[in-house]
């Protein structure tokens, strides 16, 4: 388990994050990404699409604090970054480390999602299952991890492959299972946001909308990862978070 006051330790392992294909990128623990967190947290991947702070998340030491009351970060979506109509015309991955300081059945908190209500697709939890999915049309496709604990850093990580119509699912490197895509039609102009719900993936709002922990770096590609990317990622990181 990681202890949050050691989290200052070196990182072992690759010296870099994948790269190549990489459109979003926030980092909690780089200052050029978090200098400006009191009004945004800053985009690193070279796009600049920096994510606007809403109720003030705050900072400490390398991670994003959300209170699970109303704060958390909002940026364009992923229109401007893969052009079409459609997003599962487009192979992608979303990823994230997050830590829960609380877990209880009112909490459905988004983590890394684009838009609302049955037009989204992303990383949210509920009651402590996260999940990754895309719900085109109002038919949600997912895979689920088990229930996670709380005090405890996980790595979680999707892939969309647009010539399967394959979602897969990661976390900590063990692949939870893999979901067929089999409507399409979801928009990708929604607005991509940072711990907050709005009924990201679930069809409807109830219960509590925000996440309540820590976010260390959020990431989004415009390819799926290959399963070594996705351990080269891992082992990037791990020793920051005590894994």
């Amino acid at each position: 388990m990681a202890v949050l006051g050691e989290l200052n330790l070196p990182i072992i392992g690759p010296k870099d994050c994948i790269r190549d294909g990489l459109i979003k990128y926030f980092d909690a623990g780089n200052y050029k990404s978090f200098e400006n967190m009191n009004s945004k947290w800053n985009d690193i991947s070279g796009q600049g699409d920096d994510a606007t702070a809403y109720n003030g998340p705050t900072h400490d030491g390398y991670y994003m604090v959300f209170d699970g009351s109303n704060d958390y970060f909002q940026a364009s979506g992923l229109s401007g970054d893969i052009a079409s109509t459609n997003i599962e015309d487009h192979s992608f991955t979303f990823e994230v480390w997050i830590w829960f300081d609380t877990i209880n059945s009112n909490e459905k908190g988004g983590l890394v999602t684009v838009g609302e209500f049955g037009d989204s697709y992303g990383i949210d939890q509920n009651n402590g299952v996260a999940r990754f999915g895309l719900r085109p049309s109002g038919t949600l496709h997912n895979v689920t991890t088990g229930t996670l604990s709380q005090d405890t850093w996980y790595h979680l990580l999707g892939t969309y492959e647009q010539a399967t119509n394959t979602l897969k699912f990661y976390q900590d490197t063990t692949l939870l299972g893999s979901a067929t895509v089999t409507t399409t039609g979801l928009n990708t102009s929604e607005s991509l946001r940072l711990g907050y719900y709005r009924g990201i993936l679930g069809g409807s709002s109830t219960g509590a909308d925000y996440f309540h922990g820590r976010m260390g770096e959020v990431r989004i590609y415009d390819r799926a990862l290959t399963i070594n990317e996705v351990y080269h990622n891992f082992n990037h990181g791990r020793s920051r978070y005590g894994v």
